[in-house]
């Protein structure tokens, strides 16, 4: 009769193959503790931990009973803002406590999911000593936010962060000048994703983040766009990689070469943004306020067309060869989409009535992770969109049902 083996029996390879296919807290709570030689496997697979959405009964186990225990081995983890209202005073004081630098020592990211502003400028009190502490990223955030918000996180963990990281789904946060005699600036934070109230905050923004090599910025504002001052703030002489999204502001020419005359060494530039100004989406004009060390240009530009307008299709014939475009014509709305081929923006809102005058193929799209569709549509319009967007995680449709939608 043939030898009958148990789970802890089996070899290490196998073990972390199967792990494979578990949630982390399902991997902690139902083997951790079987013996010696299978938690220090679990260890070592479980440095990433995420025991969010998890039956109570398995949270409490794993939190109280093994996180202690494996916590100084831990390089990442997910905290929930529910926690704080849902958890026994025990595990409040665990995951909660004033220094978290006792538990997790070695935590390299933190990542922090649906907090209220208010909650997370209190907990960003707790973030401290993590001495290897370098990535905070941040998602649904929401609530009210504190104004002084957004430079608490650019110093937390004693001024050790140097990426920083909000979600597409977490609410705009507030920028202004502060009252200080000397400016203040955040010299540690290399790499920030960020939303804001208002466009005039980009300045404030420059100068608080002078070493910053990665910044993408998203604007929501519907007011009057306000940059006046970009001239006064220092040069971005460390940033590589631009990205700018705003499609409820109309910018214009200027700004965008204000803005860019500031980032000598730039490589790799996005836009996403509306205009009505004829000289941002003509190619010649352009091409003269590009920094000469881009190599990676990506655009997504909805153009308002004039009243008066009557010369689109002499667009096209204006950009180099070297930066293919291609103009996507709303007619009936008086609008044109007009963006680089290929366009690898991770995020983009488009109109469903455009989606007949889209490319055929669907590779010059296929970085795209995240689309809104909005405006009148027709029963066809969401489908044929869709196929030029195979590596989607969220799909948002804001629109107007119609079966005999204007094309």
């Amino acid at each position: 009769m043939a030898e009958i083996s148990t789970f802890d029996m089996l070899p290490d390879e196998m073990l972390l193959h199967i792990c494979q296919y578990l949630r982390c807290a399902d991997i902690l709570y139902g083997f951790y503790n079987l013996n010696t030689r299978l938690n220090i496997t679990i260890i070592d697979f479980c440095r990433h931990v995420n025991i969010t959405g998890v039956q109570y009964k398995q949270f409490q186990y794993v939190v109280l009973k093994i996180l202690p225990e494996i916590g100084s081995s831990i390089r990442s983890i997910v905290y929930h803002g529910n926690w704080q209202t849902v958890v026994s005073d025990q595990i409040r004081s665990l995951l909660f406590c004033s220094n978290l630098s006792m538990i997790f020592s070695q935590l390299h990211t933190l990542i922090l999911a649906c907090f209220t502003g208010e909650q997370l400028f209190t907990f960003l009190d707790a973030i401290k000593d993590l001495v290897q502490l370098v990535k905070l990223d941040i998602y649904c955030l929401e609530g009210k936010v504190p104004e002084e918000l957004l430079r608490k996180i650019l110093s937390a963990n004693d001024g050790r962060l140097k990426s920083i990281s909000f979600d597409q789904d977490s609410i705009d946060l507030i920028l202004t000048e502060a009252q200080h005699d000397q400016p203040i600036s955040y010299t540690n934070i290399e790499e920030l994703t960020i939303g804001l109230m208002k466009s005039e905050a980009l300045e404030c923004l420059f100068t608080l983040v002078p070493n910053i090599t990665r910044l993408h910025v998203t604007f929501d504002d519907t007011s009057n766009l306000l940059i006046e001052n970009i001239n006064g703030v220092p040069f971005l002489i460390h940033l590589k990689d631009f990205q700018l999204r705003s499609m409820d502001t109309y910018w214009t020419f200027d700004k965008i070469s204000d803005i860019l005359t500031k980032m000598p060494s730039l490589r790799k530039l996005a836009l996403d943004l509306s205009t009505e100004d004829a000289c941002l989406v003509n190619g010649d004009n352009f091409a003269t306020i590009l920094p000469a060390s881009l190599v990676n240009l990506n655009l997504f530009i909805i153009y308002v067309l004039p009243e008066s307008y009557n010369q689109l299709n002499n667009l096209p014939v204006t950009w180099p060869s070297h930066i293919p475009i291609v103009c996507l014509l709303n007619e009936y709305h008086r609008y044109a989409i007009i963006h680089t081929i290929p366009c690898d923006l991770s995020s983009i809102v488009i109109a469903a009535q455009i989606s007949k005058q889209m490319l055929t193929g669907w590779k010059y799209m296929q970085k795209v992770k995240h689309l809104k569709i909005y405006g009148k549509a027709s029963f066809t319009d969401i489908p044929i969109i869709l196929q030029h967007f195979r590596q989607l995680r969220t799909l948002k449709i804001d629109v107007d049902w119609n079966s005999e939608a204007c094309m």
